[in-house]
């Protein structure tokens, strides 16, 4: 078995664990809230690169860590910062001009946004096509740095 398999594995399981509480929260928002959707196929999509980027963060976090607590220190770290700069709490049109740079380097805003745009069919950039094809960017670039991540690791 390769690498490169276990990776998939690994960021596939939690990628799905991750998508599926996502599903059953949308799920009561839809029921309980009446929330609407108003592009299924956006926020799908949203879900999906986010699923997987994230699970791949998470990879590489575990990788790069020797201990468990170091792991969650740095994963904890990440989430939060990524949280408050990434159009999470507070709109991106909202966010002073100095921190838009600094979210836009962020694989969180792109997912908020295609999410915000299936839900509302509104968001920061003109199209979903630029926070599917950001996201995409990050789950590649991600995909690659858990695959060095991890061979080095194996290798030790």
């Amino acid at each position: 078995m390769t690498h490169r398999t276990i990776v998939l594995g690994k960021a596939t399981s939690a990628a799905a664990y991750g998508i599926a509480t996502s599903l059953v929260i949308t799920t009561g928002l839809v029921l309980l809230l009446g929330m609407r959707v108003v592009s299924p196929l956006v926020f799908s999509t949203g879900l999906l690169l986010g699923g997987g980027v994230f699970s791949l963060l998470g990879l590489i976090a575990s990788v790069m860590a020797r201990e468990v607590f170091e792991a969650m220190t740095l994963m904890n770290f990440l989430r939060f910062s990524l949280l408050f700069i990434s159009g999470v709490f507070m709109p991106l049109e909202a966010l002073p001009a100095w921190v838009k740079p600094v979210a836009m380097v962020s694989p969180l805003t792109y997912v908020v946004e295609l999410v915000r745009f299936g839900i509302s069919g509104k968001s920061y950039f003109s199209s979903a096509w630029i926070c599917t094809l950001a996201a995409a960017g990050f789950l590649a670039l991600s995909w690659s740095v858990a695959g060095l991540a991890f061979q080095r690791r194996a290798n030790r």
